[in-house]
This record gives structure tokens, sequence and C-alpha cells, in this order.
């Protein structure tokens, strides 16, 4: 069974490089090609792929994460996302009281986030620092608590003073 596959680039060299590198792969069936944000969200809802490649500068995708359930794409905006946990082989994002469970690890998902916007506070989790209320200790241990109440431990790597700095800047 082949992964299918759409491929978002608004420039065309790097679109036709990509293109002929996805062609050459038998496991991976090209459906469809676009060069905007707003063009792949309409053909990634009409072709549902299971793949998608795209420049990280995109406007308008990059500021959203794909998720399939139930037979159908949704589109989850990152400025909606609360926090994002590790969950053996998949990551849960949170938003709000929803949750969305996607298949991959934190790193590779992290890597399609702003570093402006989400911050990774340990091993599990990364938080929208928009969503951060307040940083503090409690019995020793840094601890961040989002806006929803959600409490998260922080890494003993990452100080309280790095996270207040990372604050002052949202």
């Amino acid at each position: 069974m082949k992964i299918r596959a759409v491929l978002l680039c608004k420039k065309r060299q790097p679109r036709a490089q990509l293109r002929k590198m996805l062609l050459t792969q038998r496991h991976i069936e090209l459906v469809a090609e676009c060069k905007s944000g707003s063009d792949a969200i309409e053909l990634i809802q009409k072709q549902n792929p299971d793949l998608i490649f795209f420049q990280k500068e995109t406007p308008s995708i990059a500021s959203h994460i794909s998720v399939k359930a139930r037979g159908s794409t949704i589109f989850i905006k990152a400025q909606e996302i609360d926090y994002i946990e590790a969950a053996h082989n998949s990551v849960i994002i949170h938003v709000g009281v929803a949750y969305h469970v996607l298949r991959g690890n934190l790193t590779e998902l992290q890597t399609r986030l702003s570093d402006e916007q989400f911050f990774r506070v340990n091993r599990s989790a990364i938080v929208n620092l928009m969503r951060v209320k307040e940083v503090f200790r409690m019995r020793g241990q840094p601890v961040i608590v989002l806006q929803s109440g959600k409490a998260l431990s922080l890494t003993r790597k990452v100080s309280i003073r790095e996270i207040r700095r990372r604050l002052e800047f949202r």
C-alpha cells in the first residue's frame, strides 16, 4: 500500500526538486501539489493524504497542525494549543478541554512549531508560551501553570529565569 502525499512549496525550483525525489520513491504516491497554504488546506481536506511535505516557512499552513480523525483531517491552529505531551509512539495535543492524538514524537512535532511561541519544558511536554499563567517553585522543583490550571514540572535543565525571560517577549 502506497503512502498518499501532498507537496506544498511556494517556489517552483525547490518544488520541482522535491517532486522529482518523491517520484523515485516506490512507496509514495504524490496525489497533489500546491503553492500556498490556503490552497493546501482545501487540497488536504479533499485528498485526505497520509503525509504532507511542506516548506517550513509557508504562511498559513505552518501555523496549523493537521490531525487525522475518523477518516477526515482536522486542522488545529497553533495559537489554540495549550500544550503537547508525549505518549508512547504518539503525541497528545491539548486544546482547551479537547485533545487530539497524533502519531509521531515530540521532537518531530517541535520542529514544526514556532520557537517564539512554543517551549519544551521537559522530556514529555511542550507548552504554548501564550497559555502560561505562572511559574514558581514547589518543594524546590520549578513548575509552570497554564491558564487552564494544568501544572507541568520543568526539567532541571530549564531554569525559571529562562522561562520568565521567554515570557517577557510573548
